[in-house]
C-alpha cells in the first residue's frame, strides 16, 4: 500500500449512502453526530461549567457503539474477542474494586461510571468500526474543529464552549489526527483543499488567537518522536543514542536553569510548567503512599489536602509559586499519567503494561493504513498531553482518544493466536456472542436513567451557582441539596454545600439551621475531604456558635490539620489567633498574627481587615 499510496477506495471500501438506508448505516451516522455533540455541545451556565454536559454524548456514544456491535455479530458473526479486551474489562474491573478502599466511594463510583463508558466505546470500537464508521466520526471531528473555533473567533462561546483555552486546544488537537482519513491519493482534490485549508486555520488559531501554548509540546513531541522512528529504521545504536544526548540535554538545561535561576524568569515555566512540577512531586508523595493498590478510584479531592505543601520539602518556600488555596480542592493533579498511577497503584499500571504487551505486534504495524497512522498521531498526542495536563479526565478529548486507541489497536482479525472466535462453534465465543445484545439492551435504561440524573444535578448547580453569585445563598442552598440528592457522585456539588452554608449565615448575620442539620450538611461536604475552605468555615462556625467548648476534638482535629498541611494560608494563622484568644493565650495569638502579617506582605486583604482587629484588640486588653 506503501508504493501504492492511500486510496479512497481503500479507505471506503463500499462508498457509504449520504443517507442512512441500512441498521448499520443508522449506526455510523448517530455515531458521527454523538462525536460532533461530544466536541461541540455546551449549555451556558450549566452545571461546574457547559463542557461538562459532554459526557452526556459520551454515554449516548457508548450505547450506539455496543448496538453497532450487536448488528455486526447478528449479520456476519466474525467478530473475535482476545486478550486485550480481557485486559481492559480486568483493567475496569480493577477500578471497580479500588471503591473498596477510596477515601470518597461517592466520587469512586463517578469515576467507575465514566470508565465503563469509555470501556464500552474502546472495546465495541475496536470490533464493530467498518470504514462508514470511520468516515462519519472523521467528518464529526471536522466539522467540531470548525464549529470550535468559530464559536470562539464570533464570541459566541467562551474558549469555543470550553470556558478554558487548555481544554479547546486539547479538544482541537485530539480532532485533527481524524484529517489524516482523508488524505488518501485518490481522495476528491476540493476535500482534501478544504481540509488542508481547516487544518492551517486551526493551527495559526491556536498558535496565534489561543493563549494555551500545549500545542507546541504536541508538535514537537511528535516531530521528535518522528525522527526517533526514523533513526531507529536506520541504526537502533544511533537512535538510541541521539535520545540520550536529548534527554541529557534538556537534563543539564532544567539543572544548570534552575540553578541559577534562569529558567524563574520565564513567565511560561513560572506561570504553567512550575506549579505544574509542584502538583507533580504532591502527587508522587501520594502514591508512594499505596504504590502497589493505589488510593482508588475518586481519591483526588478528599487526599490531596493532605499532600498540597509536601513540594516545600523538595523546592523549598522560595522557590515555590504554588500557593497553598483557600480552595484547596484540586480535582486532577495536571498530570493524567501520575493520576492513574497514584490511584489505581502498580497493579493498575500492571494491566497496562500487559495490554501494551498483548498488543505490541498491532502496535508496531501502525503504519499499515490511513486509520492506524491517525490513531498513533491520537494515542502520541493524548499521551503528550497527559504529561501536562488532565485530557484522559475531559468528556470530548478523553472519548477522541479511545476511538484513537481502537483504530490503533482493531480487534477483529488482529489477534487471531489469543482469540475466541465466534464462528468455530467456540463455547465461550458463543456466550460473549450471547453477551452483546444483552449488554446493549441493558445499556440502554441504564445510560439512559444515569444521564437524566447527572443532567438534573448539573442543571440544579449550576442554577445554584449562579443565585450563591447573584448573592441568593438561601435558593442557592435549596438547590444545591437537590442536585446532590439528585446525583451525589459529584464531588464539587458536595463540596460547595456547607461553602453556600455559611456564605448564607454570613449575609444574614445569624445561625439559620440548627445545629443538627448544620452538622449533617458539614458532613456531606467532608465526604469529599477535608479542604482547607471547609476546615476554616467549620472551625468559624464552632467559635461563633460557642460550640467549640463541646466539640474540642473536632476542633483539635480541624486546626492541627491545618497547622501540618496549610502553613502557608493565611487563613490557617488568622484562625489559630482567634482561638488563641478565645483560650486566653496570648503568646500563640501574637504569634498566629505575626505569620499571618509574614504571609501576606505588604498587602492588604479587606475582608480579613475585621479579624485581624479582633485579634489585636483581644491581645491589647490581655495586656
Amino acid at each position: 500500500m506503501a508504493s501504492q499510496g492511500w486510496s479512497a477506495e481503500s479507505l471506503i471500501e463500499n462508498k457509504p449512502s449520504l443517507v442512512p438506508h441500512t441498521l448499520d448505516s443508522f449506526f455510523d451516522w448517530l455515531i458521527g453526530l454523538s462525536v460532533l455533540a461530544c466536541l461541540c455541545l455546551y449549555l451556558p451556565g450549566w452545571g461546574h461549567g457547559p463542557r461538562f454536559v459532554k459526557w452526556i454524548p459520551v454515554g449516548i456514544l457508548s450505547v450506539l457503539y455496543l448496538g453497532k456491535l450487536w448488528n455486526a455479530s447478528r449479520e456476519s458473526g466474525e467478530i473475535r474477542f482476545g486478550a486485550l479486551d480481557g485486559i481492559t474489562l480486568l483493567l475496569a474491573g480493577w477500578v471497580a474494586t479500588s471503591i473498596a478502599w477510596s477515601p470518597d466511594t461517592l466520587g469512586g463510583r463517578d469515576t467507575l461510571i465514566k470508565w465503563g463508558l469509555l470501556t464500552a466505546i474502546f472495546i465495541a470500537a475496536r470490533h464493530a468500526t467498518t470504514p462508514a464508521t470511520r468516515l462519519r466520526i472523521a467528518s464529526g471531528a471536522m466539522i467540531g474543529i470548525a464549529v470550535i473555533i468559530g464559536l470562539d473567533v464570533f464570541r459566541i462561546a467562551a474558549h469555543g464552549g470550553y470556558m478554558n483555552p487548555n481544554f479547546e486546544t486539547e479538544a482541537i488537537l485530539f480532532a485533527m489526527p481524524f484529517l489524516l482519513l482523508f488524505s488518501g491519493n485518490d481522495s476528491p482534490a476540493k476535500l482534501k483543499w478544504l481540509v488542508g485549508i481547516l487544518a492551517t486555520a486551526a493551527a495559526i488559531f491556536l498558535i496565534l488567537f489561543n493563549s494555551s501554548k500545549i500545542e507546541f509540546l504536541v508538535w514537537a513531541g511528535c516531530g521528535l518522536l518522528f525522527v526517533a522512528l526514523s533513526l531507529w529504521q536506520r541504526s537502533r545504536l544511533l537512535a538510541s543514542g541521539a535520545a540520550l544526548l536529548i534527554l541529557a540535554g534538556i537534563g543539564a538545561l532544567i539543572y544548570l536553569g534552575w540553578d541559577t535561576g534562569i529558567l524563574s524568569r520565564f513567565t511560561g515555566f513560572r506561570g504553567s510548567l512550575l506549579p505544574r512540577l509542584e502538583l507533580s512531586l504532591n502527587g508522587i508523595a501520594i502514591w508512594l503512599d499505596s504504590p502497589l493498590l493505589g488510593r482508588g478510584a475518586g481519591f483526588m479531592y478528599p487526599t490531596y489536602p493532605l499532600y498540597q505543601e509536601h513540594h516545600l520539602q523538595v523546592l523549598g518556600a522560595q522557590r515555590s509559586i504554588l500557593a497553598t488555596s483557600f480552595y484547596a480542592s484540586a480535582g486532577a493533579l495536571h498530570n493524567d499519567l501520575l493520576q492513574f498511577l497514584a490511584g489505581f497503584g502498580l497493579v493498575g499500571l500492571g494491566l497496562v503494561v500487559a495490554g501494551v504487551v498483548v498488543a505490541r505486534r498491532q502496535l508496531a504495524d501502525w503504519r499499515r493504513s490511513p486509520d492506524r497512522i491517525a490513531g498513533a498521531a491520537l494515542v502520541v498526542t493524548s499521551l503528550l498531553n497527559a504529561l501536562v495536563d488532565f485530557p484522559l479526565q475531559e468528556a470530548a478529548s478523553a472519548v477522541l482518544a479511545v476511538i484513537g486507541l481502537a483504530f490503533l489497536i482493531p480487534g477483529t482479525g488482529g489477534e487471531k493466536a489469543q482469540s475466541f472466535s465466534m464462528q468455530g462453534g467456540n463455547q465461550l465465543g458463543s456466550r460473549l456472542t450471547a453477551l452483546i445484545p444483552i449488554l446493549f439492551i441493558a445499556a440502554i435504561p441504564a445510560v439512559g436513567w444515569w444521564s437524566y440524573r447527572y443532567f438534573i444535578g448539573q442543571d440544579a448547580f449550576g442554577a445554584a451557582r449562579q443565585l450563591a453569585f447573584a448573592g441568593r445563598p438561601d435558593l442557592a442552598l435549596q438547590l444545591n441539596l437537590g442536585a446532590v440528592g439528585a446525583y451525589p457522585f459529584d464531588e464539587a456539588m458536595r463540596y460547595e454545600l456547607y461553602n453556600t452554608l455559611m456564605f448564607l449565615e454570613e449575609r444574614s448575620g445569624t445561625i439559620t439551621v440548627p445545629a443538627e442539620t448544620h452538622d449533617k450538611i458539614f458532613e456531606a461536604s467532608l465526604s469529599t475531604g477535608p479542604g482547607n475552605a471547609l476546615m476554616i468555615l467549620r472551625l468559624e462556625y464552632l467559635l461563633n456558635s460557642g460550640r467549640y467548648k463541646e466539640r474540642t476534638e473536632e476542633v483539635a482535629r480541624w486546626r492541627r490539620q491545618l497547622a501540618t498541611n496549610a502553613t502557608r494560608l493565611p487563613d490557617t494563622w488568622l484562625m489559630e489567633g482567634l482561638y488563641a484568644i478565645a483560650e486566653n493565650d496570648i503568646p500563640k495569638a501574637k504569634a498566629a498574627l505575626d505569620r499571618y502579617q509574614e504571609l501576606i506582605g505588604e498587602s492588604v486583604i479587606e475582608t480579613r481587615l475585621e479579624i485581624v482587629e479582633s485579634i489585636r484588640q483581644g491581645i491589647a486588653r490581655a495586656r
